[in-house]
Formats: structure tokens, sequence, C-alpha cells
């Protein structure tokens, strides 16, 4: 159901194999550094702390012991049009993460001005110069998530659906709605 509703094959297996290519091609990689260590209890930290976040609708869990690679599931806030749909994203951790911002990428299909075909958000807390050590996974999810409520049309990754967005309001939310429906909904139509 997650390759049927994510956004391109492609972009989810090169995703998913860039852990083990780097490994394959140097195998001392499964071996940290002594710096680390810090990154790694860091995230153990985080991992605990999402716990506690269930009822916001947001959840993660590590998909390696690196902990480099995450899988994240946010619900859609209620009274927008992702309501009731569940949505999966892709978080990478760079080495130097907290210093540096993750990488999130939506693998569900949705319809918003500031998610990429590709499913790359355009928050500007991820760029390096807005990022913040006071930025946790639980805060990124819930920035993700209040994004869908309130796109920020300026700039946008994809301008055609914040013209959408802003002059045909109605036409908009019934896309959304629509495309939250076809893939946003597995839970409901199994």
């Amino acid at each position: 159901a997650l390759m049927s509703s994510c956004f391109c094959r492609t972009c989810l297996i090169e995703m998913g194999g860039r852990g083990q290519d780097a490994q394959e091609a140097d195998p001392q990689l499964g071996e940290r550094e002594p710096g680390n260590v810090m990154r790694d209890n860091f995230l153990r930290g985080e991992a605990n702390l999402l716990n506690s976040y269930e009822s916001e609708g947001i959840s993660a869990i590590p998909l390696d012991r690196q902990n480099n690679y995450w899988q994240a599931t946010i619900l859609g806030p209620p009274g927008s049009p992702y309501e009731g749909g569940k949505f999966f994203l892709f978080i990478y951790f760079p080495e130097r993460y907290p210093m540096t911002p993750p990488t999130v990428r939506f693998l569900t299909k949705i319809l918003h001005p500031n998610v990429s075909r590709h499913g790359d958000v355009g928050i500007d807390i991820f760029q390096q110069h807005n990022w913040s050590l006071a930025l946790n996974v639980a805060k990124v999810l819930l920035s993700v998530q209040s994004l869908l409520t309130d796109p920020y049309t300026e700039v946008c990754m994809e301008p055609e659906l914040g013209y959408i967005y802003e002059h045909e309001r109605e036409r908009f939310e019934q896309l959304v709605r629509s495309w939250t429906w076809k893939y946003a909904m597995y839970e409901l139509i199994a």
C-alpha cells in the first residue's frame, strides 16, 4: 500500500538503498565514530519523547540501527481537507544532526503548495540558516502537520497549487479531499 501511494517509486528505492550502498562501499561505516555518540543519544531520546506526542497525531520510528533513516506518520488535522488521512514521511538524519537539519519527504502522495511532486517539504526550518537546536523530531513533525492547515503561498514548491489555493479555495479543498481519500486513507478502505 505504501509503495502504491508513494510519489515516485524510483525516489523511494533510492532513499531506501542510500544507507546500504554506502556500507557496501565502505564496510567500516557500520562502526560509529566516538563523536557520533551524542547524536545517537540525542536521537534515542527523541524516539522516546515521541511516544508522548501520539495524541497530537504524529509518530516516528527508526528504520536502521544507526538512526539515519526514520519513517514518520502524521494525521490530517481536524477541520482541514486532509482530515482523516494518514500521511507517511521519510526522514533522513545527517551525521551532523542536530547541528544540521534533517531531510523530510512525504511518501504518501499529497496535494499541497509547499510539497513538491517528489514529496520534498518546503518549510524554512529545513534551511541550514533557519535550523535551530531547539527543534526536535516532534516539533518538525508538528510543523509539517500545521503546514497542512496553513500553507505559505508567497513561495511555493508548486506555484499552480498556490494560485488555486489563493483564488479558488473551494476547488483546492475539493481536490485535496479527493487526493486524501485516494492516497491517505488505506486503513479506512481496508
